[in-house]
């Protein structure tokens, strides 16, 4: 199987669990798609205003500003990038609430290998 993405823009990843970053970047780099990390919802929002990215993986619950709170700054200035919802809550009403707050989809922790290669095939452009 290939895996190499075609898009060769970033992605950007909101995640401020150290192990998680990790896990992002090891899945990054074996796809060799460029990404960039940050560890909140506020770097995430400040880094998209200066810079192109081709999707978001956007954790929920973080500090400074959560993936909620993110969502709704960044979809003030950009209504198109596709924001996809990375958490452990497995709630029947966070996928809802998600796509509620602007986000484009939704992916519970853990995930896989090609569980992100798929979302990334979906969704960046």
């Amino acid at each position: 199987m290939e895996n190499t993405i075609s898009s060769k823009k970033k992605i950007l990843i909101a995640e401020d669990d150290p192990d998680n970053k990790y896990l992002m970047q090891v899945l990054m780099d074996e796809l060799k798609q460029p990404c960039e990390i940050v560890s909140n919802g506020q770097e995430a929002v400040d880094r998209l205003k200066t810079e192109d990215f081709s999707l978001i993986f956007m954790d929920i619950r973080m500090p400074i500003m959560n993936g909620y709170e993110a969502t709704t700054a960044i979809r003030l200035f950009n209504k198109e990038i596709p924001i996809i919802a990375v958490t452990a809550h497995a709630m029947e009403w966070v996928p809802g609430k998600c796509l509620e707050m602007g986000m484009n989809d939704y992916i519970s922790k853990p995930f896989t290998f090609d569980k992100i290669k798929e979302f990334i095939d979906k969704w960046a452009k």
